[in-house]
């Protein structure tokens, strides 16, 4: 799933449930620009 904003990370929270693997789309390499978000409150940090 697409994720571009905290709405759609908080969209895909609800429809996927927690934890959830956050990857960036460019230079996301040896885990490099990944995150885990474990619940709603951890989104913005795991998405910035």
């Amino acid at each position: 799933m697409e994720v571009n904003d905290l709405e759609s990370a908080r969209r895909a929270g609800k429809q996927f449930g927690y934890p959830l693997m956050v990857k960036s789309k460019r230079l996301a390499y040896d885990g490099r620009g990944n995150a885990v978000a474990k619940s709603e409150e951890e989104l913005s940090s795991a998405i910035t």
